[in-house]
């Protein structure tokens, strides 16, 4: 799935390159009229669906696995989420899943 308009982006190299790419990846879609939660899946192609995203932990966690010295917090990836959503400089053309799961317990 591209998560960006633009077709064929190379593999992205830097923090905010991946950072963005997974903020805009879809892990599964949802009914919009039912709450939440593991029983709540439908296909892609539901008349009723709702994207859902990575947590922002979830996200950070898996920036901080591929660049290891990164210093990246779910409050730096939901700022980021944030530029995305408000098409900053530098930050357009991105598309965002509808919605995120609660971020989990430690």
């Amino acid at each position: 799935m591209k998560t960006k308009i633009e077709p064929d982006l190379p593999a992205p190299t830097t923090i905010k390159a991946y950072t963005c790419e997974l903020l805009c990846e879809v892990v599964y879609f949802e009914s919009r009229f039912e709450d939440p939660g593991p029983d709540n899946r439908v296909g892609p192609g539901h008349p009723d669906r709702r994207s859902v995203g990575y947590s922002y932990s979830d996200i950070a966690r898996m920036v901080k696995l591929k660049f290891p010295d990164a210093k990246i917090s779910s409050v730096s990836v939901r700022r980021v989420n944030g530029r995305i959503r408000a098409e900053e400089p530098g930050f357009e053309g991105y598309l965002l899943p509808g919605r995120r799961p609660r971020a989990t317990s430690k």
